[in-house]
């Protein structure tokens, strides 16, 4: 009987599991580990408002159109920032809203400086009739309070500003070593091209073939006019095989030398052919002129 109880107790002990040795928590280590995390955090904020100090705001560059009140005046929000919390972006962003400011860099200096260096717009033409254009092309101010007359006068519809620049820099190239000022460049609001001289000369290029026309224009018209351009109202360069001329009010010539005599009407348009064969003053037919 007592065997068979004895292989009874056996067969239970082997169906149970190994008791497990449980080990105390490592309490001192975490207590440790706790200490030190907590020291740290607390250090790194107050190192932060040590660090996050009030800022001081300095202003460099600009002076000519953009003075340091104006630049103070746009950055007023954020005096007393935070040095670190501060967002450069965001001053950046406020700086480059003045209207002359081009470009703004924006850098923290320690312990508690904001330094903004201003580049000022460099206005390279007048657009309409107030606005002003810079070196690339692009519309900065559309109503500036400073007259600059001595700037080119461009114009065309809403969002042709770069177009017609860079038209300007191509009108520029070719006239200017003639001894020319060009004063102005306009777009039609049909794509027709005039350009003002000094001393009034108008120039209409019209829609089509325009780079031909300026250098039949460069080429074939303007040394041949170098003593008249006085006496010209406008160049009419709307043609396909040539150009017109419009005399001003009782200044039109009448004989050039080896050529044929002009109608001595007053304002009459003398059309010249482009190859110039024979008299320098030719008719052609109107018919050939681009439609307006």
């Amino acid at each position: 009987m007592s065997t068979i109880i004895k292989k009874r107790n056996a067969r239970v002990n082997r169906s149970r599991p190994p008791a497990v040795e449980r080990k105390p928590l490592p309490w001192r280590a975490i207590a440790v580990v706790s200490f030190v995390v907590l020291t740290l955090a607390a250090t790194v904020a107050g190192l932060g408002r040590l660090l996050d100090r009030p800022v001081v705001i300095e202003v460099n560059g600009g002076g000519q159109r953009v003075t340091e009140l104006d630049v103070r005046a746009a950055l007023a929000e954020f005096d007393g920032a935070g040095f670190i919390a501060v967002e450069l972006d965001a001053v950046r962003a406020a700086a480059e809203a003045l209207p002359w400011v081009d470009r703004a860099r924006v850098e923290r200096a320690f312990p508690a400086q904001l330094r903004v260096t201003i580049t000022e717009q460099v206005a390279a033409a007048r657009w309409g009739e107030k606005g002003l254009l810079n070196t690339r092309g692009e519309l900065f101010i559309s109503a500036a309070r400073y007259e600059l007359p001595e700037l080119p006068g461009l114009s065309g519809p809403d969002g042709s500003e770069w177009r017609v620049a860079q038209r300007y820099l191509e009108v520029h190239r070719l006239i200017t070593p003639l001894g020319l000022d060009v004063r102005s460049l306009r777009l039609g609001a049909r794509g027709a091209w005039d350009i003002t001289l000094g001393g009034g000369l108008q120039i209409r290029l019209g829609r089509q073939q325009t780079r031909q026309r300026l250098l039949r224009l460069a080429d074939v018209v303007v040394p041949r006019i170098q003593d008249l351009q006085a006496r010209v109202k406008y160049i009419d360069m709307r043609y396909s095989n040539g150009f017109a001329i419009a005399w001003r009010e009782g200044q039109q010539p009448q004989r050039e030398s080896g050529g044929q005599e002009i109608s001595s009407s007053t304002g009459a348009a003398a059309a010249l052919t482009a190859g110039w064969p024979g008299a320098p003053f030719n008719a052609i037919e109107p018919a050939a002129r681009e439609s307006i």
